[in-house]
This record gives C-alpha cells, sequence and structure tokens, in this order.
C-alpha cells in the first residue's frame, strides 16, 4: 500500500512516500510564514521524481495537530482535496504521536513538545519498551512548570532513572526552562527534534494494515487549544 504523508505542524513542512517495505522519498522545507506556496509544488516534485502519479496512492495520511492554526489548516484541506478528487481515503495522525517516534529507541521517557505561546507547551510523554508504546502523559496543554513537574512524576511512577528525553521544534530561548534541571531533562539533537512525515506515514501504514481508515469528509484538526478567532465563543 503506498501513502503520501504529509506534517505542516510547525516552521518545518516535510512530505513522504512509503509503502511497508521502504520509505521512497521525503521531502522536508522550512518557511517563516506559510508552507502554502511550497508544499504543492514539493508534492509535484516528489512524484515526479519517482514517475508516480497521485492516482497511483492508495492513502493519504496527515498529521492533524496540535501546531500552527495555519500550516494544519494547509496540509488538511489538500490531502481532502487529493483524496476525494481520487477516491481515496485518508489517516489522520496526532503530531506529537508522530514526533515521539524520533525518540522510539531510547531508553526511557520520551517528551514530545511544541511551542504553544503564552508560555505553555502542547505536549506528551511515552515510554517505549518490546516495541510497544506507554503513555505517561496524554496530549496536552501544559506550563512549563506543571510540565517539569508531570514529567518527574511520570518518571517515578514508571520507575525509570534515565534522563528525560525532550524532542520537538522549540526555539533555544525557550529551552532555558529545564537548564535548571539538567540532570532529569536531556535534549534531543536537531536531527531528531521535527516532526516528519515519514514516521506519519508509519503509524498510518498500521493502521491502514488494520483497515482502518478515514472518511475525508470527517477529517478534521486536533488543536488542544481553540483558535483566537473561536476563543470566547459561547
Amino acid at each position: 500500500m503506498k501513502i503520501l504523508a504529509f506534517e505542516t505542524s510547525t516552521s518545518f513542512g516535510s512530505l513522504a512516500l512509503l509503502d511497508e517495505n521502504r520509505i521512497y522519498g521525503e521531502k522536508i522545507f522550512y518557511s517563516e510564514r506559510t508552507h502554502s506556496e511550497r508544499l504543492l509544488p514539493f508534492v509535484d516534485e516528489l512524484l515526479g521524481q519517482l514517475a508516480i502519479e497521485l492516482s497511483d496512492i492508495d492513502c493519504f495520511a496527515v498529521a492533524t495537530g496540535p501546531g500552527s492554526f495555519t500550516g494544519l489548516r494547509i496540509s488538511l484541506s489538500t490531502v481532502k482535496a487529493f483524496a476525494l478528487a481520487h477516491k481515496k481515503p485518508v489517516i489522520g495522525i496526532s503530531t506529537l504521536e508522530a514526533l515521539s517516534l524520533n525518540g522510539m529507541f531510547y531508553p526511557g521517557i520520551v517528551c514530545a513538545l511544541l511551542d504553544a505561546g503564552r508560555e505553555e507547551f502542547y505536549v506528551s510523554a511515552t515510554l517505549f519498551s518490546q516495541g510497544e508504546r506507554i503513555f505517561c502523559i496524554e496530549p496536552s496543554l501544559l506550563s512549563h512548570q506543571k510540565l517539569i513537574e508531570a514529567l518527574k512524576e511520570s518518571a517515578l511512577k514508571m520507575n525509570v532513572e534515565k534522563p528525560i528525553l525532550l524532542v520537538g521544534d522549540i526555539a533555544y530561548q525557550r529551552r532555558s526552562v529545564f537548564e535548571q534541571e539538567k540532570e532529569t531533562f536531556e535534549w534531543a539533537p536537531p536531527s531528531l527534534s521535527l516532526p516528519r512525515a515519514s514516521y506519519v506515514g508509519q503509524l498510518a501504514l498500521k493502521l491502514a494494515q488494520k483497515g482502518i481508515f478515514q472518511d475525508p469528509e470527517h477529517l478534521v484538526p486536533t488543536y488542544i487549544r481553540l483558535p483566537k478567532a473561536q476563543e470566547g465563543r459561547g
């Protein structure tokens, strides 16, 4: 099954084509404002290099958030349009769940986090054990102090002594909140800190193999926090 996966939750966007046996290609790009101008040209470029048509894709996968409201809308609307035009199913994947796979081989708790602004983080924490995922913190919106407390509590509860691995596209000035806890936390290197479309695709493949798909019409973003335009509405 060929899956074309999209990830545009942060300033770094990516798309990947893969099946059960290999990743055929992955494009990663950066944009400070919007991915709208780059996404479709990169789709054309990736598929053109592989001599594959959109109609050859069996399923489209997309990161549904949390993350940039604008970024999520761009990739979700693109996936919906492709899926409806070619009558193919879609699979939505949590951005934090895909991001945590950067630390899937780490022998300790992996904390996936994205900057939510307002001194808060989108966060989930996972322990990978014998190929299984154990959620220590379900996807949440937490202040840095509550996050530190929750992670310490999870490490104690799970009896994990290794430093907690932090992965995520976080500005360096925002990382300073963890500096006083250097024995407790460890930052993943930049190469392991970005959400990746290839991981979105891998998670989607597992669902596809179980026959779990979504109707494109019902594909919606997972914001956790409402967009500013919707806040305050009763």
